[in-house]
């Protein structure tokens, strides 16, 4: 997790669920610095490494009182996910393995100590097409509904007329409805009914600008996590806090690869969505011997380079183990 970025604004007289008062006066410059970097004090201000799963001031839910339950001054956070900005972020990175996302589980990498996980939103649309690709996201919300801890908000996509960069025509191009509003308007209305102190925005879409500062009108803190390849300097610049997710965060915040709903079929991760190693296991016959040869002959850093060459093999043989 890198520093986290934090604009002036106006300090609330108050002391914080890590123990830093916000009052300027009364701060440490070491508590500053720590506060800056969104840090609980007791991680070192100094590391800017990528947190561990349970390092601490940084974990899943809010620490413990003495008796095991949580603190009843923790401050309350709710999560605010832009799923298609957040999917086409990962997909520009062409990292494989990553975008069978627990969503829940990488937005808990961002609550410090003395602050408690409440709803994780995931805003996201039906899309039409490609045909293929919208089976895929279908695949993935019904998994996520069936781990549990995310509640899936949907909009629509819909044809309008969009202009090329390219060539200078209009096209016909499916556009996504809705789904920014929705985000937008539960971020606030949330704020206005106080049910968190603080939000967390995923998203690099500079659009949600406004809506950062209705929150923060409510005395609400807002932290930015932007995907990778969506930086947006000013949505950044605007929130209290702004972080970077890293590759190894998403891997280690994948949900199972199998899930069994309470009604339908069991539920499996897309193969084009599979780690290269898994497909290689997965694919059958010579075409799983070819790729395999092809992974020991590579570095583990050039494996990414082999992604198109498994989906052809998939495409092109009997088709992935288990289809």
């Amino acid at each position: 997790m890198r520093p986290a970025r934090r604009r002036p604004r106006a300090w609330r007289s108050a002391t914080t669920s890590c123990g830093i008062s916000t009052d300027p006066a009364r701060r440490s410059s070491e508590g500053r610095r720590r506060a800056r970097a969104g840090a609980c004090p007791s991680v070192n201000p100094d590391d800017t490494r990528p947190p561990a799963r349970d390092a601490a001031g940084v974990s899943g839910t809010a620490h413990p009182s003495p008796d095991g339950a949580p603190s009843p001054d923790g401050e309350r956070v709710v999560a605010y996910v832009d799923g298609f900005n957040l999917y086409e972020g990962l997909r520009a990175t062409r990292w494989s393995g990553v975008l069978w996302l627990d969503l829940r589980a990488l937005v808990s990498r961002f609550v410090l100590g003395g602050q408690e996980l409440g709803a994780v939103k995931y805003f996201t649309a039906d899309r039409r097409e490609p045909p293929d690709e919208r089976k895929r996201q279908q695949l993935y919300r019904r998994a996520l509904t069936a781990h549990g801890g995310v509640e899936i908000v949907t909009g629509h996509f819909d044809r309008g007329n969009t202009l090329c960069r390219h060539c200078g025509r209009m096209t016909v191009f499916p556009r996504e409805r809705a789904t920014d509003v929705n985000l937008a308007a539960a971020m606030v209305a949330d704020a206005a009914r106080d049910l968190y102190d603080v939000a967390i925005l995923v998203t690099g879409d500079g659009d949600f600008i406004s809506a950062v500062e209705e929150a923060q009108s409510f005395g609400k803190l807002v932290k930015l996590v932007h995907p990778p390849e969506r930086v947006n300097d000013d949505l950044a610049d605007r929130c209290d806090f702004a972080y970077s997710i890293f590759k190894a965060q998403l891997l280690d915040t994948q949900l199972p690869g199998s899930a069994s709903p309470a009604t339908g079929p069991p539920i499996s991760c897309p193969f084009e969505w599979l780690a290269i190693a898994e497909k290689a296991l997965r694919l059958n016959g010579h075409a799983g011997k070819y790729l395999r040869s092809l992974l020991d002959a590579v570095r583990s850093e050039h494996y990414e380079l082999l992604n198109p060459i498994a989906d052809a093999l998939a495409a092109e043989s009997s088709g992935p183990a288990g289809d």
